[in-house]
């Protein structure tokens, strides 16, 4: 896979609930970062932390200006590493590429998840 020009392709996604009607095997790109298991490229990720750093502990809230489920989470106080990712890649014009096996999406195949009890769950489940 190459990289765009504009060098906006900023994480690969292991996980995603997107499908495609595609070929049996593709590389997809999408606006948001996924919220389960992201890899952030280095240079990105580095610039993630100081954007982060310059926020953290301000009134700053990390809304993205479209709707979206991580606004919900910003409204009710409930912190996640993804609300600002979200954030930090519309705010950079950010992408991201996932990939997709046939007419499923890579979900289960690259990344399994669980829920925990928590901020967001108030019983563990398993995806």
């Amino acid at each position: 896979l190459a990289m765009a020009p504009d060098d906006t392709i900023a994480a690969i996604c292991l996980f995603t609930f997107q499908a495609s009607q595609g070929p049996r095997l593709q590389w997809d790109r999408q606006q948001l970062i996924c919220s389960w298991a992201p890899i952030l490229f280095g240079r990105w990720w580095r610039r993630f932390l100081d954007w982060v750093a310059t926020r953290v502990g301000t009134d700053f809230r990390p809304w993205i200006p479209f709707e979206h489920v991580s606004n919900t989470w910003v409204a009710q106080n409930k912190d996640s590493q993804a609300v600002w990712q979200h954030r930090f890649f519309v705010e950079h014009a950010l992408t991201t590429i996932t990939l997709t096996i046939g007419r499923h999406s890579s979900a289960g195949v690259m990344a399994r998840n669980h829920f925990e009890a928590g901020v967001h769950y108030a019983t563990k489940r398993v995806v």
